[in-house]
């Protein structure tokens, strides 16, 4: 049995969504996306400005996450501080 011939990966260009949503969850095709990828059947393809996309959307998510965490009157004292 002959077999089968090698292929070379598939480039795929990412956004910040597939890569968050897939980042995010363990199901769903932005997931599966990312897999393809980490076992090279895809070659996927970052810009810059979907790298800082997800930076700013992953530093806004953490922030919420921390502030919903924190007990009113650190709320307020964080609220009133400088940024």
């Amino acid at each position: 049995m002959a077999r089968p011939e090698k292929t070379d990966p598939v480039p795929v260009c990412l956004d910040a969504d597939v890569l968050i949503a897939g980042l995010l969850s363990c199901t769903g095709a932005s997931h599966a996306i990312l897999v393809l990828g980490e076992i090279v059947l895809l070659h996927l393809v970052l810009p810059e400005a979907a790298v800082e996309e997800v930076r700013r959307n992953l530093s806004a998510m953490a922030y919420e996450t921390i502030y919903q965490r924190l007990d009113p009157p650190e709320r307020r004292r964080l609220a009133q501080e400088p940024h």
